[in-house]
Formats: C-alpha cells, sequence, structure tokens
C-alpha cells in the first residue's frame, strides 16, 4: 500500500493556517513548561506540531517552542521522529541551521524542542508580499541555503522539505538578509544506506524532486538541490511552477510531463533578468522534468 506523506504547510497552504496559527482552539498561550518556558503566543501550526514564541523565565529571553500535538504523543512512530529531529538539530551547529537549545516532556506527556529565538519573517510572508525577489538578494538567500543543506549532507542528514515556509529571514548588521533553515521534522539519515527506499512519498508536492515523488524511487542529497532550485525560481520570477491548487496535478506535473518552465513570459524582461544574473556570474536555465531518466535516482 502507497501512502502520501504531505508536509504541512506548502506556500499555497500558508494563508489558510495563519487563523489556526493565531489563537483558538487548542491555543496554550500562558502555559508554563517546566518552570522555565513561559508559552507567549503561536508562530505557526503543521500537521504534528504547533511552534510558539516563549520566555525563558530565568533568562528573560525569548525562544521558540515547539510542541507535539497532544493526540500524537501515544503514537511511537511519530514520537520518535520528533525526538529525531531534535537529534539531528543537535549535530547541525550551522549558522543557517536553526539551533536546538533544550529537549523535554510537558507534564501531560507531550514532548517538545525548545529553539533559538526569532526574529525577523518566514520566507513565505516575503514572497507573499513582494512576489519577486531582487535577483542579487534571491542570490544572496540562496548561498545561504545551499551552504546550510551542504553542511546537512556532509553529515549524511537529507532534509526533504524545503520550501518558503520552512526558512526563516532575520536582517544582518549590514542590511543584508539571514537565513535560517527549520524543521527537520522529516528529515533522514542517509550515513547508514548509500540509497533510500521509499514505501511512501514524503514532502510538500510542489517542492519535490522527481524522485522524491515516485514511489520506491532512491533518493539522495539531489532531492534537496531541486527543492532549492525550485525555491530559487519561485524567489527571481514570483511564480511557482508545478502548483495549480491541485495535489494530484501537482504529482502528475512532476513525474509524468516532460516539460520546460519559463521564468517569465514577458521576454524582455526575461532577457533583462538574464542581464543581471550574467553580472553576479550566474547562469539562467529552464527548469526541465524528466520521465525514465536514470540519472535521478541512480546517479550520473
Amino acid at each position: 500500500m502507497l501512502t502520501l506523506v504531505v508536509s504541512h504547510m506548502g506556500r499555497a497552504a500558508y494563508q489558510q493556517s495563519l487563523p489556526e496559527a493565531s489563537g483558538g482552539d487548542g491555543d496554550l498561550s500562558g502555559l508554563t513548561l517546566r518552570e522555565t518556558y513561559r508559552l507567549l503566543r503561536p508562530l505557526g501550526r503543521g500537521g504534528m506540531s504547533v511552534v510558539y514564541e516563549a520566555l525563558h523565565l530565568r533568562l528573560g529571553h525569548t525562544v521558540a517552542v515547539k510542541l507535539m500535538a497532544r493526540e500524537l504523543a501515544a503514537d511511537r512512530h511519530a514520537l520518535s521522529r520528533f525526538r529525531r529531529e531534535a537529534e539531528l538539530l543537535v549535530e547541525l551547529r550551522h549558522p543557517n541551521v536553526v539551533q536546538v537549545i533544550d529537549f523535554d516532556v510537558t507534564a501531560g506527556g507531550e514532548p517538545y524542542i525548545v529553539m533559538e529565538g526569532r526574529e525577523g519573517q518566514q520566507h513565505a510572508v516575503l514572497l507573499d508580499r513582494d512576489r519577486a525577489l531582487p535577483v542579487e538578494r534571491a542570490a544572496f538567500i540562496v548561498s545561504q541555503l545551499a551552504s546550510a543543506l551542504a553542511f546537512a549532507h556532509s553529515r549524511g542528514i537529507l532534509h526533504r522539505d524545503l520550501k518558503p515556509t520552512n526558512v526563516f529571514l532575520s536582517q544582518l548588521s549590514s542590511g543584508e538578509p539571514h537565513a535560517k533553515l527549520l524543521d527537520f521534522g522529516i528529515a533522514k539519515r542517509l550515513r547508514s544506506e548509500p540509497g533510500l527506499t521509499l514505501d511512501c512519498m514524503v514532502g510538500t508536492p510542489e517542492y519535490m524532486a522527481p524522485e522524491q515523488a515516485t514511489p520506491w524511487a532512491e533518493i539522495d542529497h539531489r532531492a534537496d538541490q531541486y527543492a532549492l532550485a525550485l525555491l530559487a525560481y519561485e524567489m527571481i520570477s514570483g511564480t511557482q511552477p508545478f502548483w495549480d491548487g491541485d495535489v494530484v496535478h501537482v504529482l502528475h506535473s512532476v513525474r509524468v510531463q516532460n516539460r520546460h518552465v519559463e521564468f517569465f513570459e514577458n521576454r524582455s524582461e526575461a532577457e533583462a533578468r538574464r542581464e543581471e544574473l550574467a553580472g553576479m556570474g550566474v547562469k539562467m536555465e529552464p527548469v526541465v522534468t524528466r520521465r525514465d531518466d536514470p540519472t535521478i535516482a541512480q546517479g550520473d
């Protein structure tokens, strides 16, 4: 039996999630965990957890607390995945990866991860507000994310869910953006196995590589690289190449259609952007999805 595990949230679902993430039923704001972390307000909600801004009562600074959904706390597989996220993040001490401070369990039995505080905004907010970004700014963000992914891959860790809602942006003193890679909830270790064979599809469909969207295919670090390329495409063009509001159609587009995706319908705008990229030493090529390409899963 094939299972599709869709990570919540893709950018398309982001706006729909905001009312949930700003209060209402299940909001634990005001609760103090282990006499240390007072939950102030929800920052975002996913399928397995809610992230809160919290105050460290002894140190007086804010942190982010990722609290596992109560109904999943008794699920040993979900619990194992949640704990593994904390363990993986501890290994990834990198300036562009969110840092873990603590891991514990509430009095009610729900595990939580304490991470560094977040001053800034989700990358999804920036894209919804500004649409296409200046090429130089987009390249600066992409280079930081590439550095974070390369570091994770060097330690045998595959993220598998790179997307705007899993990138957080703050601002350096120079005024340049500082990107942090978040949410390793469906990350996977590759250290003990040369390829990962899946009996389910895991991730966010509109950012999946063809092999990641194909049942029982082997995936490696190139799946993350493909997602990063799609994110770069979205930052520069202001659009997603595959999303049309239907998950089945998205998977079909990614896995089956041999189609080229142009950055711009307006050719003069495209040429202007290509000139900008050329000045930065970057060559833009169309994104191509390929069917039955042996290099996708087996290597070059």
